[in-house]
Formats: C-alpha cells, sequence, structure tokens
C-alpha cells in the first residue's frame, strides 16, 4: 500500500523483520537480518527496532534512509487520520509501478542524497 510519492522509492523492494535475537553486533543476528533483507531489497525494517538501508554507495544508503524515514511518519498520519474517521488514498498498483522504476533506482539515490544534504 503506498500512500505519498516517498513510499514508492520502497515499492516491492523492502522486507520486515519481526524477530529480535539479540544486539546487532552479534554476527548470527546480522545474518538473520541480511537474509531477512534478500538480495533485491533496499530496506529492512526491524520490527519495534528501527530501519536499514543499503546502497550502492553511502550517499544511496543514506538517502533510502532518509526518504523511508519520511515514509513512516507518513504512514502513522494517515493511520492516525484514519483512526480519526479520515479514508485513506491509496496510490493504485499501476502508477506505483510505473513510479518506482522513475523514483526507486540507484541515481535517484545519490543524486536525492546531495539535494537533502
Amino acid at each position: 500500500m503506498c500512500y505519498n510519492p516517498d513510499s514508492l522509492r520502497f515499492y516491492k523492494s523492502h522486507a520486515i523483520y519481526d524477530s529480535f535475537g539479540g544486539v546487532v553486533v552479534d554476527r548470527e543476528e546480522g545474518d538473520r537480518i541480511a537474509r531477512a533483507l534478500g538480495p533485491g531489497n533496499k530496506a529492512v525494517i526491524l520490527q519495534n527496532h528501527g530501519l536499514l538501508t543499503v546502497g550502492q554507495t553511502v550517499d544511496e544508503a543514506a538517502f533510502w534512509f532518509l526518504s523511508l524515514e519520511r515514509t513512516c511518519q507518513a504512514q502513522l498520519l494517515a493511520d492516525a487520520a484514519a483512526a480519526a474517521g479520515y479514508a485513506k488514498k491509496y496510490i493504485e498498483e499501476e502508477e506505483a509501478r510505473y513510479a518506482v522504476q522513475e523514483l526507486g533506482g540507484p541515481g535517484e539515490g545519490v543524486v536525492g542524497v546531495s539535494a537533502v544534504l
């Protein structure tokens, strides 16, 4: 489900890690998180812990992190508005597939971080 343009960057390219097996500096925990991330994703949401993003460069990973954080904030606002009786507005599947090609590639991450910083 996509609600805003920032979220489109992560359309079908993120995962959820729903367990906590110890401190992330523990190699086995790191391996489990890496498996949850998978080969084609740019982000994993560590349930009850935080966000992790990856990229081909540090700049790209940083941009994905900032963008995912904004996406999570927008999700919380959308959920709060829905709880108050407002209808959620979803971006259609076809539009999401098109937009991720325009907004979700590695070049977008590198260019995007320059604008943010």
